[in-house]
């Protein structure tokens, strides 16, 4: 059986005057958050808050994960 490693960091973070947060230096590098990237700011029913990383799905980027998920190529059945 695989087991998927599962961690999670909490960070406390202040609102500035103008609504405004910084997200710690170790975070971004760590989601791979760059200037300008686009977040997704939800409210869940239970009130908690999540950003989350948009992810902008190029074309090419979905046929690359198209052709590996398809099933392996046996040129001997042919």
């Amino acid at each position: 059986m695989q087991t998927e490693e599962f961690s999670f960091s909490v960070q406390k973070l202040k609102i500035a005057k103008r609504g405004q947060i910084t997200l710690p230096k170790k975070m971004r590098e760590r989601q791979h958050l760059r200037d300008n990237d686009i977040l997704l700011l939800m409210q869940l029913p239970s009130g908690d808050i999540v950003l989350r990383k948009e992810e902008i799905h190029k074309p090419e980027d979905m046929i690359l994960r198209a052709i590996q998920k398809a099933p392996a190529f046996d040129s001997k059945a042919i």
